[in-house]
């Protein structure tokens, strides 16, 4: 059995600055797959970027936690403030979720979100969420009926195997280990009835995806399908200034330059060739095969 990896890219049309980035990873380093943001301030810049590289898969990257809805405000007044912005955190999200007037609002923003990136001709590999929220039960079954509906093939499953990187992986930060927990103790909660990647890596190292966690990750990749997550980008402040007047600020974006040099680094490119990885995008878990990526 061969080993692939699925190296994802979040926040897909978060800033230019960020789309910016991910397209370098893709075209000079290992990335192969990004999470689109339906409701991001660059969303018709990503979809630009999109067109000219044929090899990355594109899934979505719902949200119910930062910006405005794409739906309009008065059909999902569940999840909105007094400012007309959505807000939140992953046990808001899954609080909130025991609520039937918010999953309903969720389910009609969840299908704004899809509908838009499909009406701008994106097709969708796969589904994950802002900060794992969806992997809550109430989410989740939303998520996996809309999937269905739109014939989205495959999910990201955020089950981090965090006592793992512990003992291995190199840099382990507390927030990251601990919010891993967290977000692998819920999604085990239930079975996705679509496909996903057997593993999973990144949250542990959120923001932290440098070269030696790379060289240590790659060096020990298990056989089967494996996501590494990660938030590539160039830090340009005054851009993401920008971004977070309408999305909200984020600590991860002064980190962003930081992942994509690793996801650029000769000696990652080299790690991937010498232990015989395949790099796909996320239909390779979908269908057990895939168009290899450029960057392999």
């Amino acid at each position: 059995m061969t080993r692939v990896l699925i190296v994802n890219a979040d926040d897909f049309g978060l800033a230019e600055c960020v789309n910016r980035g991910i397209e370098k990873a893709h075209r000079e380093g290992i990335l192969t797959s990004a999470t689109l943001l339906s409701n991001g301030p660059a969303f018709s810049d990503a979809v630009e970027r999109i067109g000219r590289a044929a090899d990355l898969g594109v899934g979505l990257h719902l949200n119910l936690l930062r910006g405005r809805p794409v739906a309009p405000p008065d059909r999902v007044a569940a999840l909105v403030g007094a400012d007309g912005r959505m807000h939140g955190g992953f046990l808001s999200a899954g609080l909130r979720s025991c609520s039937r007037a918010f999953r309903q609002a969720a389910e009609y923003e969840y299908n704004a979100q899809i509908e838009k990136a499909l009406r701008a001709g994106v097709r969708l590999t796969h589904l994950d969420s802002e900060k794992h929220h969806a992997v809550w039960p109430p989410l989740a079954r939303v998520v996996e009926r809309l999937a269905i509906r739109h014939g989205i093939p495959a999910l990201r499953r955020p089950a981090e195997a965090v006592w793992t990187c512990l003992r291995r992986m190199p840099g382990v930060r507390v927030r990251g280990l601990m919010s891993a927990a967290v977000v692998r103790s819920v999604a085990a909660m239930r079975r996705a009835r679509l496909a996903t990647p057997g593993r999973f890596f990144g949250q542990v190292h959120i923001g932290a995806m440098d070269e030696a966690v790379w060289l240590r990750l790659l060096d020990a990749l298990a056989e089967g399908v494996t996501e590494v997550m990660t938030h590539p980008g160039f830090y340009l402040p005054q851009e993401l200034s920008a971004a977070a007047a309408e999305m909200g600020a984020s600590w991860i974006d002064a980190r962003r330059e930081a992942e994509l040099r690793a996801l650029c680094s000769e000696r990652v490119r080299a790690a991937v060739q010498r232990n015989a990885i395949d790099l796909r995008t996320f239909a390779a878990c979908a269908t057990g095969s895939a168009h290899p990526s450029s960057a392999a």
